[in-house]
């Protein structure tokens, strides 16, 4: 989790576009591919560790919580709420966990994820996310998608398992 939010870091410096980096284990070779960008102090992203074909989506938030109250929200089933351009909003589960620094994370490797960083890709107006619990919407925002053929669909590629 460090390289994401270190990677989402760098992109809050670089005017929201999205940026892609593949970063190699030393141990035992694997890659973990990873794209990202960034909305004020918010950070989204898709990555995925090679061969898998479980991508997964990011979504970093300034809010400060710590472990207690993350392991509570889990209990309500969140979603990660995501709209591409113009089509409808799409909920995948989620789970909320805490960055290095207390920062609110909320993470999908739900099923229909790997169909939506595919749609990803071809985004030509926005990307918004928000996270529903309870009911409630919460941390709607929205992302540019600059750079997202190139950033995510590297991620995307490198996500396929080697036949």
């Amino acid at each position: 989790m460090a390289f994401t939010l270190l990677l989402w870091c760098s992109v809050t410096a670089a005017n929201a576009q999205w940026v892609q980096q593949k970063k190699e284990d030393p141990f035992d070779g694997k890659h973990l591919y990873i794209a990202v960008t960034a909305s004020g102090a918010y950070g989204f992203g898709v990555r995925c560790e090679a061969g898998s074909d479980r991508p997964e989506l990011i979504l970093i938030t300034p809010e400060k919580l710590d472990s207690a109250a993350t392991n509570l929200l889990n209990l309500t089933s969140p979603k990660l709420v995501i709209i591409v351009d113009d089509s409808s909003p799409r909920e995948v589960d989620a789970t909320l966990s805490t960055g290095d620094e207390g920062q609110l994370i909320i993470a999908s490797d739900d099923e229909p994820v790997a169909a939506l960083a595919a749609e990803l890709v071809l985004a030509r107006k926005r990307v918004a996310v928000a996270v529903a619990a309870g009911g409630e919407k919460f941390h709607k925002t929205q992302f540019g998608v600059s750079g997202t053929k190139r950033a995510v669909g590297s991620v995307v590629a490198g996500c396929k398992p080697k036949n």
